[in-house]
């Protein structure tokens, strides 16, 4: 047999769903034409349609959910039909919401401006004093207090201890180690540029 030979029965096997063992394991023409018309027989065209046209639909209405353009569904949507209908009034969503700003009690949080050698200012203690404690943590002994709107400089830093931030700040009074922020949120040592 030639070529010819075992390319068309390679197909014509392919045809019939039973392809020949010893022929398909010793022969590249027949198991190259068996491979490529079994593809063509197994493979309907109306299958890829169904397939694309799926897709077109899944996408239009991720789209109509995502402009908020999707009608409320109807007997069609019921049915299996996708309906999407565009409204002039509606109004376009931003992908991400603008962040709503905090209180003029709090400023954002600042542990990409404090560093080592920087200055702050002691604020939002509601006119008391910042305590400066001898170690970073509520268990240190307070060895000096920094009065609100002290300009203080940040000496070292920071440590986490008791689940908050501290850095140890010094001014003309003394040095000690003082929390960021308190726990509820206001910022206490609000940095200087």
């Amino acid at each position: 047999m030639d070529t010819d030979d075992m390319a068309r029965r390679g197909s014509e096997d392919a045809e019939l769903g039973k392809p020949n063992p010893f022929y398909y394991q010793h022969y590249y023409y027949y198991r190259r034409s068996y491979d490529r018309a079994s593809r063509r027989f197994q493979r309907p065209l109306w299958k890829h349609v169904a397939l694309i046209s799926a897709c077109i639909a899944m996408l239009a209405s991720l789209f109509a959910v995502v402009s908020g353009r999707f009608s409320p569904p109807t007997q069609e949507a019921e049915a299996g039909i996708v309906v999407v209908a565009a409204t002039s009034t509606a109004t376009p969503r931003p992908l991400f919401p603008t962040p709503t700003p905090l209180p003029p009690t709090q400023t954002p949080f600042p542990t990409d401006i404090l560093a080592v050698g920087g200055f702050a200012s002691v604020s939002n203690t509601a006119g008391g004093k910042l305590r400066g404690r001898a170690e970073a943590g509520f268990s240190g002994a307070v060895q000096v207090s920094f009065a609100e709107g002290a300009r203080v400089q940040i000496v070292e830093g920071p440590v986490e201890a008791d689940g908050m931030r501290w850095w140890r700040i010094e001014s003309e009074v003394g040095s000690g180690w003082s929390a960021e922020r308190s726990a509820d949120g206001p910022v206490w040592l609000v940095p200087i540029p």
